[in-house]
């Protein structure tokens, strides 16, 4: 599977139409471009999918997961604020500003945002597994200036904000975490 199809997968396990117009015109006007100019002409279809009253959230998160395979994750994390600002409770948007903090060195605001996420689909299995996998190896391996008993009560709070069946996607991925830390 190659890199595009790959990413394609990724916005239909979270919803988000890769067909619908103004998305599938991002990717292709984007995939292969340099980083310079696939931010550039993200930024022109941005623009037109709003003119068009196209779903921004989707195009504004497409956009952002294309931003963070250029390894533009600065701007990245920019587009994912402005839809988390405009929708608290999109969960993916919330995990993918989440993964930028945690790229950029940003531990304090990964864990914030993380715990949003919890709290905006306390039912995701993606949610609960990226919690539990993060802060199994945290537990483990603590980011730089974190001390284990804060990463302990995070665990501890978001595991029980979770739904029951999330739980469990929780300690499979915290398993799965554990045994690769």
């Amino acid at each position: 599977m190659n890199a595009l199809s790959l990413w394609i997968v990724v916005l239909l396990a979270v919803g988000v139409d890769p067909t619908g117009d103004a998305v599938r015109e991002l990717l292709q006007k984007t995939w292969k471009s340099p980083a310079a100019q696939a931010k550039r002409t993200g930024n022109a279809v941005v623009g037109r999918a709003s003119r068009q009253k196209a779903d921004m959230a989707a195009v504004q998160y497409a956009y952002g997961i294309l931003l963070t395979h250029a390894d533009d994750w600065d701007a990245a994390e920019a587009v994912f604020k402005r839809i988390v600002k405009a929708s608290p409770q999109h969960a993916d948007a919330q995990l993918a500003l989440c993964a930028c903090h945690l790229r950029t060195g940003k531990y304090e605001p990964a864990l914030q945002t993380l715990e949003k996420a919890v709290q905006a689909d306390p039912k995701s299995p993606a949610v609960a597994g990226f919690a539990g996998a993060l802060l199994t190896r945290w537990m483990e391996a603590p980011p730089e200036k974190m001390k284990a008993e804060k990463i302990e009560a995070a665990r501890a709070k978001l595991f029980a904000a979770l739904d029951p069946e999330a739980q469990k996607e929780f300690q499979r991925a915290a398993e799965i975490g554990r045994a690769h830390v």
